[in-house]
């Protein structure tokens, strides 16, 4: 460890702010951290509670920590997500077992099935509400100023029909609520919102609790909402020992209720003395190249947000290489894509870098759905099976709690995930106000006068009850897997999850494996094999790779354009913190790359590219698209004997290749043929020039 983390892990007590950029290191200061506390300070373990924001994370700051204590302390290590913690309290508290849902776009879907409100929008809204408020009376929602306020302020372009939707989005809320209730399930917002209510309600519970924790730890703090905030906060009543770690330069989920400016606020509340801040500016992860890039960026987020420029809030590495990032403007998304692929191939056939270690980042989730497209009809590129791992999971967790709950949605849902809902019972539906469907399914197995259809759905979901009941777990899996298609890199992981929540149990808890499902979702779909990743930049946070490939990068597409009234100072600041997440991501290999025409019309490269010494930072291959052949090198009247400028041997060139030219300079290669290229140059007096791969002027640049 560097002198800058040995002074943040050996802070004294009371509220400490580590600031830490990007891939300075935050794991390794918390889990440090920790062991200085248990090893150093002899504080007990289990008097230490340290959270994250993803079971991934927490693993792998379990392992950490395990790594520098005593072995035998394992059991006593408190380590948790927000959501599990929470789940741990409510189980302890109170005394019995619910199931977590979190599936609310499927309710909004049937709910609002006739109404003009969009269902993304209508979840934005009530996921705000709840991940800021936790005082809200379901009954009272209609009459709830905070909500009506978050509801005037997001329907603002539909003011037309704004009572109409506000009053159909208000009843959705609270309908949603009352069946949560009646069917004993929680969201991932109620397990924060149920610990706050019962710890601020109950002083007995709050000095229990507060008691309980001597020193509390908490990783990215920056994207922690306030309802998140709010237990925190409740959590150090007693003993007031905070550490926290992070970096408001990658505060990017503002979206989903992280606090703008909470470390400020935690400061003011705490009154936290200069002395407690600490800050680490040492990156490991980074080549300096790289980094030079991304203090560009830094700057800029600083002179927006009025924060004072020191050398402490830049970034440095002493990983230096004489590669610079690239920037490559293409024709199209084909070339584009093109272009990608084959500097992925060359880095993995030259560099030997794994597809694995290899990311292309993307602002909007549907670049990636065009971009898969592409993949496949290349074929040489393995892809992940991330989406389709999800997928199978959110099928089997429909299932399970159609299984546990049996009420009429929840088996709807099952029956079409199982693609046996049939349009008797699509009929049977549209009277299911006055149909419990459970037992219309019990009812119409006896009656064989029944449409096969419904024996069908019917016998098979009633087959799946028996095997739940009679406690044939294994035999119920099993089916499971087999109609649901499972793959077999999942079926593995959940044989070996099943085993291990059996472990010295006497009976299945069907509803206790569902909220544990729910709770690891990410750690179970993480990518193992060696296929490429595509993830948009929020998904890529927290991960590193030896390449990365930022994709698009055009104005309207990142920056991300939302609406006239929405592209205010403050969304241009989140973009530009996404773009250095994303610039940040990338250990050795970066590539910058942007189109010049969608669909026949011209579009501008993003105007972050403006805040960027190019000509310093970037090998810039941005193509000049007047087409000039170097006639000289194939004019035979030319008196020049131009053999002897040839090689033997051509060059192993690829579509992509940065080359140089003694002549006209650096350039890229975008178009080879069996004898000779065509190079895009750096310089636009010599535009696009056709040159032999055997010409001795012609070598191939470093990045």
């Amino acid at each position: 460890m560097n002198e800058q983390q040995k002074q943040a892990i050996s802070c004294g007590k009371g509220v400490n702010v580590v600031y830490s950029g990007a891939g300075t290191g935050k794991t390794t200061i918390i889990t440090n951290r920790f062991a200085y506390l248990v090893n150093k300070e002899k504080v007990d373990p289990s008097r230490i509670l340290a959270i994250t924001f993803t079971k991934k994370a927490a693993k792998e700051m379990q392992f950490r920590i395990l790594k520098l204590i005593d072995s035998s302390l394992a059991e006593k290590t408190n380590i948790y997500t927000f959501h599990s913690f929470c789940n741990k309290f409510l189980i302890q508290t109170l005394k019995k077992r619910f199931i977590i849902d979190d599936d609310i776009s499927y309710f909004l879907k049937e709910f609002l099935a006739d109404s003009k409100l969009d269902i993304n929008l209508a979840k934005q809204i009530i996921d705000n509400f709840k991940n800021t408020f936790a005082d809200f009376e379901i009954n009272k929602l209609d009459q709830d100023e905070r909500l009506i306020s978050l509801c005037e302020h997001s329907l603002l372009n539909k003011d037309e029909e704004y009572s109409t939707l506000k009053t159909q989005l208000i009843n959705a809320f609270i309908s949603y609520e009352k069946n949560k209730i009646l069917n004993n399930k929680l969201d991932f917002h109620d397990l924060l919102i149920k610990t706050c209510n019962l710890l601020s309600n109950d002083n007995d519970l709050l000095n229990q609790w507060s008691e309980q924790f001597q020193h509390i730890l908490v990783d990215e703090f920056q994207d922690t909402n306030q309802i998140q905030y709010e237990l925190i906060k409740m959590l150090v009543t007693k003993n007031k020992n905070l550490f926290l770690v992070g970096d408001n330069n990658q505060m990017i989920y503002r979206w989903r209720g992280a606090v703008n400016g909470i470390i400020t606020a935690l400061k003011h509340d705490f009154n936290v003395p200069k002395s407690n801040e600490f800050f680490i500016n040492q990156n490991y992860r980074c080549d300096q190249n790289i980094l030079a890039v991304a203090n560009q960026i830094l700057l800029k987020i600083m002179a927006y947000e009025k924060q004072v420029k020191t050398e402490k809030n830049l970034l440095f590495s002493t990983l230096n290489s004489d590669k610079k990032p690239v920037y490559f403007q293409a024709e199209s998304v084909e070339n584009q894509a093109n272009w990608i692929f084959n500097k992925i191939k060359a880095l993995n056939q030259t560099e030997k870098i794994n597809f694995k270690d290899m990311a292309i980042l993307f602002r909007k989730n549907r670049d990636i759905t065009t971009m898969v497209e592409l993949i496949e009809a290349d074929g040489t590129i393995p892809l992940p099976k991330q989406k389709s791992y999800f997928n199978q999971l959110v099928k089997l967790q429909r299932v399970l709690i159609a299984i546990s709950t049996r009420t009429n949605l929840d088996i709807k849902r099952a029956l079409q995930a199982l693609k046996i809902w049939s349009n008797d019972l699509k009929e049977l539906w549209k009277q299911s106000d006055k149909t419990n469907l459970f037992d219309f399914l019990k009812w119409s197995e006896l009656n064989q006068k029944n449409h096969s259809s419904k024996l069908k759905a019917t016998g098979y979901f009633n087959l799946l009850i028996k095997l739940a009941e009679d406690q044939q777990i294994n035999l119920l899996f099993t089916e499971l897997f087999k109609k649901l298609k499972v793959d077999q890199t999942i079926e593995n992981l959940l044989w070996k999850k099943l085993t291990e929540f059996q472990k010295d149990k006497t009976e299945f808890s069907l509803s206790e494996f569902i909220t544990s499902l729910a709770l690891e979702f990410d750690s179970i779909i993480e990518n193992s094999s060696d296929t490429i990743n595509l993830l948009t930049v929020h998904a890529a946070k927290g991960l590193e790779f030896e390449a990365v490939f930022i994709y698009g990068m055009n104005q309207g597409d990142f920056p991300l354009f939302l609406s006239q009234n929405q592209n205010d100072e403050q969304h241009l600041i989140d973009e530009l913190k996404l773009f250095y997440v994303a610039i940040t991501r990338a250990k050795r290999f970066l590539f910058i790359t942007a189109v010049l025409q969608i669909n026949n019309n011209s579009i501008k490269p993003s105007s972050f590219l403006n805040y960027i010494n190019k000509s310093e930072y970037l090998d810039i291959a941005t193509i000049n698209y007047v087409l000039e052949q170097d006639d000289d090198f194939f004019d035979s009247t030319k008196k020049t004997d131009y053999t002897k400028k040839l090689r033997k041997e051509s060059l192993d060139i690829i579509v992509g290749d940065l080359v140089t030219s003694r002549y006209f300079g650096k350039g890229v290669v975008v178009e080879v043929r069996d004898k000779e290229v065509l190079v895009a140059f750096k310089d636009t007096r010599y535009g696009m020039k056709w040159i032999l791969k055997n010409h001795k002027s012609l070598t191939k640049a470093l990045y």
